[in-house]
């Protein structure tokens, strides 16, 4: 089977024209005809996104299931990473990373796919390197936890050649699915790939891009992959 995975900061709707329009990223959702979506800079009860539960309206839009949490916020409202999904979702928990200032997590779900199960990680790292090197010590320690087919996708704020990048894989197996030389940050005038889909060796890729849009200074990351029934059966007896 063929699955199709996307990563997208989508700054709380805000686009590049400094308006917030949740329409507009539902429709670039809808037009990727993605399977898995891992969300970040998502909004709940905020009033800067007139107080939308964006994770769970991006999802009902699609007729997915999805997984939020929220890593810093008062109460039921607050911004975070969210995974959104066609196919059922168990085994969702959050951990908190290293930070200072802002907070943040990462979000751990299992998809229930035709191929069997995919664990997908939903991650937005720190602005300053001393942090995104503390949360890739949590972030690989807990990729390692897992099992079969992986995904990591999220806004990791570090170019490729960075150690940061460069440790993540390194200490996970993790593969870069994306196009290696798609920028993906700012969406006006994209100066460096921030943005990432990183897939264990057992998924095997067959196309990859940046999808072009403005309804959010991030451009969004999707990539294809192929599941055979030959490595369905490895993962399941090795």
């Amino acid at each position: 089977m063929d699955l199709r995975i996307v990563t997208y900061n989508i700054r709380h709707s805000r686009g590049i024209d400094d308006q917030a329009d949740l329409q507009r990223i539902a429709s670039v959702l809808d037009s990727l005809n993605a399977d898995i979506i891992c969300l970040q800079e998502v909004d709940r009860s905020l009033p800067r996104s007139s107080f939308s539960y964006q994770a769970e309206h991006l999802a009902s839009g699609l007729g997915f299931q999805f997984a939020f949490y929220a890593n810093f916020g008062v109460l039921l409202a607050g911004m975070g990473n969210a995974i959104l999904s066609r196919y059922p979702l168990y085994s969702t928990w959050n951990i908190t990373l290293p930070f200072a200032g802002e907070s943040r997590g990462l979000l751990h779900t299992v998809a229930d796919t035709p191929a069997g199960p995919l664990t997908v990680f939903c991650t937005h790292w720190g602005l300053s390197a001393r942090q995104r090197a503390e949360q890739t010590i949590v972030t690989a320690s807990k990729v390692r936890e897992a099992t079969g087919n992986i995904v990591l996708c999220g806004d990791l704020n570090a170019a490729s050649s960075s150690a940061e990048i460069i440790s993540l894989l390194e200490h996970t197996e993790l593969l870069d699915a994306g196009p290696a030389e798609a920028l993906t940050y700012p969406a006006d005038a994209p100066t460096v790939k921030i943005d990432y889909v990183l897939a264990s060796p057992s998924l095997l890729p067959i196309s990859s891009a940046i999808y072009s849009q403005s309804a959010s200074d991030h451009h969004p990351v999707f990539a294809d992959f192929r599941i055979d029934h030959h490595q369905l059966s490895d993962i399941v007896t090795g």
